[in-house]
Formats: C-alpha cells, sequence, structure tokens
C-alpha cells in the first residue's frame, strides 16, 4: 500500500488520504496524510513529501 500511495505522489500534484495507524484500528485515531508532488525548475518532477495531520 505505501509504494502506491507514493506512486500516486509522484503522478498528482497534490492529495490527501485518511486512515487509521493501526490495522486492527477500532476505536483508533484517524490521521490525514498529505502528499506533494516536487517540481524541479524546469517543471519536471524531482521527488515528493508527505505529512501527517
Amino acid at each position: 500500500m505505501i509504494k502506491r500511495l507514493w506512486q500516486r505522489a509522484f503522478d498528482r500534484e497534490h492529495f490527501v488520504t485518511e486512515m487509521p495507524l493501526n490495522r486492527q484500528g477500532e476505536g483508533l485515531p484517524v490521521y490525514e496524510f498529505h502528499f506533494q508532488c516536487i517540481n524541479g525548475p524546469r517543471g519536471d518532477v524531482i521527488g515528493a513529501a508527505h505529512w501527517r495531520s
């Protein structure tokens, strides 16, 4: 799943997904994970970043 999220980060400018931090997550808080594509000076994709809120 992590590999798919990173691939989506490289394919899109920005996206947000929500998920619990534990697979057995009943009653656990759900976190938002933000992914952002990073572009170089010529507009080419040079990386991606993510953060949790």
